[in-house]
């Protein structure tokens, strides 16, 4: 079986995604940008695979909203 989730967030942070872009044993990540938006595709061969990929994206969303807050004087 087969295991998926997909966001779609703001395309300001597609350069931030690049690097997290994969294709691992168990997981996989891909982007997808169209009107403004990017979609992130997550895939994975067990639950605990797509836990870890989805964990990993979430942990840097969070560090780029911190960090665009800090920015803006939030």
């Amino acid at each position: 079986m087969r295991y998926a989730c997909t966001l779609e967030i703001d395309e300001d942070i597609f350069n931030c995604l690049l690097p997290e872009v994969s294709e691992r044993d168990r997981s996989s990540l891909k982007l997808e940008r169209k009107d403004g938006t990017v979609k992130v595709i997550m895939a994975a061969q067990d639950p605990v695979a797509l836990r870890a990929t989805v964990s990993s994206l979430l942990k840097l969303l969070i560090v780029h909203e911190k960090i665009r807050k800090v920015k803006d004087g939030n």
